[in-house]
């Protein structure tokens, strides 16, 4: 994950990683998504309206996940203990297209 994101860039793309890997187990069924962030149970509702100035990077994200049928429930933290889970784990940052790139130009491809 990007270590630059904000917390709700963050939190957001957990659950859209989760979902475009699993896809297979959730496609065509309701489920639930339980997060300690407030903010991510606005962002995914269905009576969302995006700001006049919204991040397109989470706008992207809501749309891609629109064909998903689920809930998302928020529960504070100290109540739900495994809603961190995957932010605390240590992530490997996959090499973007700029870092390829770079190390071309340094080695001269």
């Amino acid at each position: 994950m990007r270590k630059k994101y904000s917390t709700i860039e963050r939190e957001a793309l957990e659950i859209v990683y989760v979902l475009k890997k699993f896809n297979q187990y959730h496609y065509g069924r309701h489920f639930m998504i339980r997060t300690d962030h407030k903010p991510l149970e606005h962002l995914f509702s269905t009576k969302r309206h995006f700001p006049s100035i919204a991040i397109s990077r989470l706008e992207r994200w809501v749309l891609t996940l629109n064909i998903c049928d689920f809930d998302i429930i928020y529960r504070s933290g100290a109540s739900y203990a495994i809603a961190d889970t995957l932010s605390r784990l240590p992530s490997s940052d996959p090499e973007t297209q700029d870092d390829k790139e770079k190390r071309c130009e340094n080695k001269k491809c």
